[in-house]
């Protein structure tokens, strides 16, 4: 008896030490974050914080790097420090970070713990003018309102553009059920909002979406014409899946 509860005692203190690290380094990266301006310094610091750490499971890595129209690009960072995983997501114009956010990364969804923790701790940084300007244009180009509290949260989005996945391919994704169901209505209200997002993994979604319509005979107004042929010449790279393969960058087009 009191050697399971001496082994219990021990589990639960490992436990308390692990999830104090995690918190410690999380705030690490947030400050370095937030501190600097320009992504390649950025970089420079979190490699110096990646090699205070095991070599054997410590990594920085930029996940995505794609273009979200007018020379801004959302640049997805990967920092895993002793198996622990964060990530940054960055509006970057050139080298000039306009946007950071750091949050505590699992890719097991429904993650309570991590949830509940980047609601509290996480504190974007945003280059206020330069944000603005960058939805200003986006607005008048999409026809949309976003406002600075769209772009944090699209930004910071997680979202598989993939209809099916798992072995076999034969589990339909969520996103995927929605889709079917806004085409079935003829929903071009809520597809034309998907076109207007930061995200551009619900864009693509939105440019399925408006091309079924279209298959189906509806009149599509020329301007979502116009948006829908812009963003697939832009082509922007896509979190995905192969099969049970997840995440996995990928392209809509060749």
């Amino acid at each position: 008896m009191k050697r399971g509860l001496l082994l219990s005692f021990l589990i639960f203190r490992c436990l308390l030490t692990a999830f104090g690290q995690q918190e410690t380094y999380f705030y690490k990266i947030q400050e370095i974050a937030n501190s600097e301006h320009l992504c390649t310094n950025l970089l420079i610091k979190l490699d110096s914080l990646k090699k205070t750490r095991r070599p054997n499971d410590s990594f920085v890595k930029i996940f995505f790097d794609r273009d979200v129209d007018f020379g801004f690009t959302h640049r997805r960072i990967i920092i895993t420090l002793n198996s622990t995983h964060y990530e940054i997501n960055l509006l970057v114009k050139q080298d000039t970070i306009c946007y950071s956010s750091t949050l505590l990364f699992s890719e097991q969804e429904g993650n309570s713990y991590r949830d509940y923790f980047n609601k509290k701790q996480r504190k974007p940084k945003i280059d206020t003018l330069r944000a603005l300007r960058f939805l200003s244009m986006r607005n008048g180009f999409y026809h949309s309102k976003k406002s600075l509290n769209d772009l944090s949260s699209e930004l910071d989005m997680h979202r598989n553009y993939a209809f099916y996945c798992g072995d076999g391919l034969t589990s339909k994704q969520s996103d995927a059920v929605l889709l079917d169901s806004l085409v079935q209505r003829q929903d071009i209200h809520v597809l034309t909002n998907m076109l207007s997002s930061i995200n551009c993994e619900t864009q693509q979604y939105g440019v399925y979406g408006v091309n079924e319509l279209r298959k189906k005979g509806l009149n599509i107004p020329d301007y979502i014409n116009k948006i829908t042929e812009y963003i697939k010449k832009r082509n922007s790279d896509l979190v995905t899946c192969a099969a049970d393969i997840y995440p996995v960058i990928a392209k809509a087009y060749n």
